[in-house]
């Protein structure tokens, strides 16, 4: 064999390892695993060294080694010479051999890496780390990555770590299920007493750490008295869930008892960490740490303090923490001692299981998986550019989106919707509740096969209200279903439209807003307070059914609606025989190039220097305010009437003696004037020509209030002076 070794280098040929078993209940004295692929297992029974070469991967198999604390044996129960990786399988025990000396020893500029499925239990046998180093003695990096870890510090000394009076190199864990407990004045990761350690990076596993005495759960030792502080360079944790419990006088994460921890981040993950008598994460008592920083992809953090909720973050007892910083996007509560971060950012991409949305977050990201998004009752949520593409299976029996009770969505960029099984909407709200849809964005709703874009099921339990205000809405219901409002064979509340572009598209036999197939929907209100569009199209004949309408009933004969409304004011087209469009005649001011003769009904917005004639008997909106035509002659009133609120009703009547009567009423919240209405806030201009308006100065005269009601409600009467020939007027509120 070793002629073929010497064979294969001299070829050129890739190195060759081969891998050998050493059993332990055979070694009888000091042994060096070599480098290379390595097992070890059984029982070592002899007072012996074990130690793994530089670049060992050595398979621990349901290995122990239970040192003795003997004086002559000044070794680790294991004790790497370099870089190390150790795979665990099976149930494997280390004790170290006297009593300063660590479990599992790693060398000053060592690493050690630690994989695997099973299971370590390791310990000193006094004074020495769990894994690391030991009293006096420094010990270089560690990283965990998976196998389930359960590790005990000395007096001292830490779980995973550094030892008393000792430094440690960076800890690094991304993987496995980890107990860590420290001795006296030590963290269960971390520095030990008067020691000091790198960086602690943790990005995903299972991590439970107690610290002892004066001690951090993970950061730092510490000590009664400022004599020989131990210190930690950094705690970072963007992943898995960790548990932390500092010692008497410690912090959970951070610092112990006279120590100083550099920054402690915490941008991901499940954290919940508790201090005693100091703060949870942050500084111990009489202690230190840098920056606090709290970022915004957490999943929850929880920090419990017996000093209270208020100080579970930061400085403890007599310390100092340098800053706290807690990202604006996370929810912060506080319930007796605990303070708990929540993110407001839902990341669909990254859920692991069926999640419900609570007031105040924002759904943003493509869900990864099958699995039900349902918004809690009450909610207001944002929707941030997201894609839900359901997969059409009987396993997944719901909505793109459930509703739990009365929601609010806020639409902010393209969020695409598509429902799960064939019978599921792609969003839904249940009967005798109420969807408020508002925003700028864009919501496209699809079903997968039978239901609503935005409604009810095929078949299911009726769908309650649907209110859009805004936004951009695009919804298609499968076969039999409306695009919004209720499915084949079931029920919808009533649909309101009173802002944004709304584009209802129907399945075969059902209406685009309104009925599906043998379906029924309460009243449908089209109200102008806003609309862009609307277009609503009825889905083809189908089998015995007609062709659905537009808006309203399917081409069931059975189907039935609530009453229809639909503003006078907005322009209704038929394109085809399926298609119906709706939008606002509304005219920009700011256009015109000339005079202007409003007709009855008109919407105007924007500015202009022309003149507008409004004739007598024609009700016109200017800039959201209605205004009623002169009689017996024209006149203009301002497009802006408040300084906030809305402006109602303003009425012109000429006198049979040429003067002029104008009636304004006015709405305003007392959040606009901020007290009561004095007649020094109401102003009434007039002159001869439009134009005049601009340089005319407030009436002194002729002017009278007649109702003023807690800012509120003001009407009032202006009558020009005799012989006055003013046609056009202004008011201004709270001036």
């Amino acid at each position: 064999m070793k002629s073929l070794l010497i064979l294969a280098a001299a070829m050129g040929l890739a190195s060759i390892a081969w891998a050998e078993t050493y059993n332990l209940s055979t070694i009888t004295s000091d042994t060096v695993i070599p480098s290379g692929r390595q097992t070890l297992t059984g029982t070592l029974a002899a007072n012996c060294k074990i130690s793994l070469a530089d670049q060992a991967i050595v398979t621990l198999s349901s290995v122990k080694i239970e040192g003795s604390d003997i004086y002559n044996s000044k070794w680790a129960g294991l004790t790497c010479e370099g870089r190390a990786t150790i795979i665990l399988e099976g149930r494997n025990i280390i004790r170290g051999f006297y009593n300063s000396y660590p479990g599992i020893y790693v060398p000053v500029n060592g690493r050690l890496t630690i994989e695997g499925t099973g299971t370590l239990t390791t310990s000193s046998n006094g004074s020495g780390a769990g894994i690391g180093g030991g009293y006096d003695l420094d010990c270089g990096s560690i990283y965990v990555e998976g196998g389930t870890l359960f590790a005990d510090g000395g007096s001292g000394s830490a779980g995973i770590g550094g030892g008393g009076n000792a430094k440690c190199s960076d800890i690094s864990i991304s993987g496995g299920d980890i107990t860590a407990t420290g001795g006296a004045d030590a963290p269960g990761i971390g520095s030990g007493g008067a020691g000091s350690c790198g960086r602690i990076s943790i990005v995903g596993g299972r991590v439970d750490c107690t610290g002892g005495e004066n001690s951090a759960g993970i950061g730092c030792g510490g000590t009664s008295s400022a004599v020989a502080p131990a210190s930690c360079a950094e705690v970072y944790i963007s992943g898995g869930t960790v548990k932390s419990k500092g010692g008497s006088s410690g912090a959970g994460i951070g610092s112990g008892r006279w120590s100083d921890c550099g920054m402690i981040t915490v941008v991901g993950g499940s954290v919940t960490a508790s201090g005693s008598s100091t703060a949870a994460i942050g500084a111990g008592t009489s202690g230190m740490c840098g920056c606090v920083l709290i970022g915004p992809d957490i999943t929850v953090v929880k920090a419990t303090s017996s000093d209270g909720a208020r100080l579970a973050i930061g400085k403890g007892s007599g310390s100092i923490c340098r800053i706290v910083s807690i990202d604006d996007s996370l929810f912060v509560s506080d319930s007796g001692n605990t303070r708990t971060l929540t993110s407001k950012i839902v990341n669909l991409g990254k859920l692991t299981g069926d999640k419900t949305v609570e007031d105040g977050m924002i759904i943003t990201g493509t869900l990864g998986g099958n699995y039900k998004v349902s918004i809690a009752a009450g909610a207001t949520v944002t929707l941030r550019d997201i894609t839900i593409s359901g997969e059409d299976s009987s396993d997944y029996d719901w909505a793109g989106l459930t509703c739990l009770g009365d929601a609010t969505f806020i639409l902010e960029g393209v969020n695409n919707v598509t429902g799960f099984h064939s019978y599921c909407p792609g969003v839904f709200v249940p009967t005798g509740k109420t969807l408020w849809i508002r925003g700028e964005g864009t919501l496209r709703a699809f079903s997968n096969g039978w239901a609503a874009g935005i409604g009810a099921g095929y078949r299911q339990t009726a769908c309650g209200n649907i209110t859009i205000e805004g936004g951009t809405i695009v919804a298609s219901g499968g076969t039999g279903a409306a695009g919004i409002g209720s499915s084949f064979g079931s029920a919808c509340g009533d649909i309101s439209i009173l802002g944004g572009e709304v584009y209802g598209i129907g399945g075969e036999a059902a209406a685009g807003i309104g009925c599906g197939a043998e379906g029924s929907c309460g009243a449908i209100n089209i109200i102008d307070r806003g609309i862009g569009i609307i277009e609503a199209q009825g889905g083809e004949a189908m089998y015995s059914y007609s062709a659905g309408q537009p808006i309203g009933l399917s081409g069931y004969s059975g189907s039935s609606c609530g009453s229809i409304y639909i503003d006078p004011t907005l322009i209704d087209e038929s394109v085809g025989s399926l298609r119906r469009r709706l939008k606002p005649n509304k005219i920009d001011l700011g256009s015109l190039s000339g005079s202007y003769e409003a007709s009855d009904g008109d919407v105007m917005v924007g500015d202009t220097s022309y003149t507008v004639t409004i004739p007598s008997g024609a009700t016109v909106k200017i800039n959201g305010v209605q205004v009623a035509g002169a009689e017996g002659g024209t006149a203009l009133p301002s497009p802006a009437f408040a300084a906030d609120g809305d402006a109602a009703t303003t009425k012109f009547v000429k006198g049979t003696d040429g003067n002029w009567t104008l009636t304004a009423f006015a709405e305003l919240g007392n959040d606009a004037l901020g007290k009561d209405v004095t007649d020094s806030q109401i102003k009434v201009y007039s002159a001869d020509t439009l134009e005049g308006l601009a340089t005319a100065s407030p009436m002194t005269s002729g002017v009278a209030i007649e109702e003023k009601t807690s800012a509120v409600k003001t009407t009032i009467k202006v009558t020009p002076s005799s012989g006055s020939q003013s046609q056009f007027f202004r008011v201004k509120f709270g001036e």
